[in-house]
C-alpha cells in the first residue's frame, strides 16, 4: 500500500507518517516551498526515514492542478493531508482527487461548517453547550456599544481564521481597543463574515480529540495543555492526557449533531472560577498534537484506512491517561521568545527538570531521529537570533 500526505514537514504530518510506517505503508510527502534551493536540500536532508520521496510545490503554483499531476503521475492508494489549509483543500477537491485516490478527509459540507467559527458556534450553543458570549458589529457605534459592556477585554478572530492567524488580544484598555479594531479589522465585510468579538475567559486549555463513523464516536481522549505556543495562549506543545467526563460527552453530542466521519479535534477552556467548559473551535484535521492521541492508544490515521476500507476498528474506552508528550524544539522557542526575567529563569530550571518526569514522552524520536534534528536546528537558529536581539535592546537603554 502506498500513500501521500500533504505538507510533510510539519509535526502534524510526521504523526501521520509514522503511524502509516508501522502499517509497513510507502510513503511520500509534499512540501510546499518559496523557490528557495536551500529549502528543497533542507527538506531531504532531514526528512523522516520512512519517506521515499518528496514532491515540492512552489506556493504560487496552482496547488490543485499540482496535486492532480502528482496523484496522475504515481499511484498512490491514499492521500493525507496535515495541517488545516491542506486539510480543507483535500476536502474542497475530494471529488477532483477522488478519481486518482481514496482521500482521507470528511465532505466538504461538513468540514467547512465546522471551520468557519460563526456557524459553528451557533451549531453548539444551540445543543446547550457554553460558548463564550460573541458579538459583531457593522459600525464604529456598535463596536463603542461592545467594547464598553466588555470593558476592553476581548479576543478578536476571523470566522475562517485558524492557527492563531489574526487573532487579537485586547486586554482592558477601551480606547485601545476600539482605535486597534479599526485599524486591524476595520467594517467592510460581507453579511455574515464580520469578525467574532468574544468574551474572555480566563482558565486552562483542554482539548478533546475523537474518532466517529456516521456520528457514532468510536473513541474520545481529553488532555490539557500544560504549556502554549506563547506561554499564555495558542497551540499545545507540552500536554497530558486526561479523562474529563464533560469535554468527553459534549464531544460524541456533537459528532452525533454533524453525523462525523473520521477524525476531529475540539478546543476548550475551563473556567478558572466557575470550573465550566466553555467550546472554543473545531479542528477538521490531524491537529498538533496529533503523535500523543497515538501514543495513548488512539491510532487515528491508520483507523481512517480501516473505516474507508468498511473494516471494524477494534478500540476500547481506556487509553493512557496521564501521558505526557514534549514537543522539545517548540518548547524551546517558547521559552527564549516569550518568558521575561524570573519567570523566564524557572521555565528553563522546568525545562530540564521535565526530563525526569515520570510518564513522559518527547519529539525526540531515535529510530527517526532526523526531522528532529532538522526542527531543532532551525529553532535553535532562531532562538539565537531571539536573545542577539534581546542583547541588542539591552545595550541601547
Amino acid at each position: 500500500m502506498k500513500a501521500i500526505v500533504l505538507n510533510g514537514s510539519s509535526r502534524n504530518s510526521l504523526a501521520i507518517i509514522r503511524s502509516l510506517a508501522n502499517q509497513n505503508f510507502l510513503i511520500d510527502t509534499v512540501v510546499y516551498i518559496s523557490n528557495d534551493n536551500i529549502i528543497d536540500s533542507y527538506n531531504l536532508k532531514y526528512k523522516s526515514k520512512y519517506v521515499k520521496f518528496i514532491h515540492f510545490i512552489e506556493r504560487n503554483q496552482d496547488e490543485v492542478n499540482e496535486i492532480v499531476s502528482i496523484l496522475k503521475n504515481e499511484k498512490y492508494d491514499f492521500l493525507f493531508a496535515g495541517g488545516t489549509h491542506q486539510s480543507n483543500l483535500i476536502s474542497k477537491h475530494k471529488i477532483q482527487f477522488s478519481k486518482y485516490t481514496k482521500v482521507v478527509s470528511e465532505d466538504y459540507s461538513k468540514v467547512s461548517l465546522v471551520h468557519n467559527k460563526k456557524r459553528c458556534g451557533e451549531l453548539i450553543k444551540s445543543l446547550g453547550i457554553r460558548v463564550p458570549s460573541t458579538f459583531y458589529v457593522k459600525n464604529k457605534n456598535e463596536l463603542v456599544e461592545i467594547t464598553k459592556k466588555l470593558k476592553g477585554k476581548a479576543i478578536v478572530k476571523h470566522p475562517d481564521s485558524y492557527n492563531s492567524h489574526g487573532l487579537v488580544l485586547f486586554k482592558g484598555d477601551e480606547d485601545k481597543m476600539i482605535n486597534d479594531y479599526i485599524r486591524i479589522f476595520g467594517f467592510d465585510y460581507l453579511e455574515d463574515n464580520f469578525p467574532l468579538i468574544q468574551q474572555v475567559i480566563n482558565g486552562q486549555l483542554h482539548d478533546s480529540t475523537a474518532f466517529s463513523v456516521n456520528g457514532d464516536t468510536v473513541a474520545v481522549l481529553s488532555q490539557k495543555r500544560l504549556m502554549t505556543s506563547w506561554l499564555h495562549g495558542g497551540g499545545g506543545i507540552i500536554n497530558i492526557t486526561t479523562n474529563e467526563d464533560v469535554i468527553k460527552n459534549y464531544t460524541r453530542l456533537i459528532l452525533k449533531e454533524i453525523n462525523w466521519n473520521g477524525h476531529i479535534e475540539i478546543d476548550w477552556i475551563k473556567d478558572s472560577i466557575t470550573g465550566e467548559f466553555y467550546f472554543i473551535e473545531i479542528n477538521p484535521k490531524f491537529w498538533g498534537t496529533t503523535q500523543l492521541t497515538i501514543s495513548a492508544g488512539y491510532d487515528f490515521p491508520f483507523w481512517n484506512i480501516l473505516m474507508i476500507n468498511g473494516k471494524e476498528i477494534n478500540a476500547t474506552e481506556n487509553y493512557k491517561v496521564g501521558l505526557k508528550y514534549r514537543w522539545l524544539e517548540d518548547e524551546i522557542v517558547t521559552i527564549a521568545k516569550y518568558s521575561k526575567g524570573w519567570e523566564h529563569l524557572k521555565n528553563w530550571l522546568i525545562f530540564f527538570i521535565r526530563f525526569f518526569s515520570f510518564k513522559t514522552k518527547t519529539s525526540i524520536y531515535l529510530i527517526d531521529i532526523k526531522p528532529f534534528i532538522g526542527f531543532f536546528k532551525l529553532n535553535f537558529l532562531f532562538v539565537l537570533i531571539t536573545y542577539y536581539s534581546k542583547l541588542k535592546l539591552s545595550l541601547k537603554k
